[in-house]
């Protein structure tokens, strides 16, 4: 079957990972499928980061055959690695920037991308299944989520591309959260 990369042509396809709609002009990885019923083959939408995780194989091969300019490829290629077991496991907790925008889950606001954030695990149900995923919380927000003093060495263990400025930044951050004793 045949996978490929392409800008959504309306905002109607729904990615089959995640649920969420896939807007109008946005990359996507179709991924071609049997069609019982009409003999003609079908066609499964993902979004790039959702098919990274769920589908790095048939993505690979369809960044291999994209050409146009795609500045999230190197990000794509480390989330398939991790993927496909080719890179170590995430551990958390940790700090990055994140590329997009994610909501606080301790206080609820946003955390706008590019700005520095921490991850922590969260398990949850989905489907009848349970999945890893992370949490994402303001540096100022990680002692109402249960972050304390013993988590900065893992932080600072587990963080990747983020700079030590950026790594100062975060345990200041939760030095200034803790209540007063």
């Amino acid at each position: 079957m045949a996978h490929l990369i392409e800008r959504a042509k309306s905002g109607r396809a729904v990615c089959k990972t995640c649920q969420e709609p896939i807007a109008q002009g946005e990359l996507r990885l179709g991924e071609e499928i049997p069609n019982a019923f009409s003999g003609r083959p079908g066609m499964r939408w993902h979004h790039l980061a959702c098919a990274a995780d769920s589908r790095p194989a048939q993505l690979r091969e369809a960044l291999a055959a994209f050409s146009e300019e795609l500045p999230e490829r190197p990000a794509l290629l480390t989330r398939i690695e991790r993927a496909l077991g080719e890179l170590p496991p995430v551990e958390f907790p940790f700090a990055e920037r994140g590329e997009r925008a994610s909501t606080c889950r301790a206080c609820g606001l946003s955390i706008p991308a590019g700005e520095l954030r921490l991850a922590t695990e969260l398990r949850e149900e989905h489907k009848g299944y349970f999945r890893l995923a992370a949490a994402h919380l303001h540096p100022g927000c990680a002692r109402a989520a249960g972050l304390g003093s013993q988590d900065e060495a893992l932080i600072r263990t587990h963080s990747r591309g983020v700079s030590p400025a950026d790594l100062d930044a975060v345990t200041a951050a939760l030095a200034e959260s803790r209540p007063s004793a």
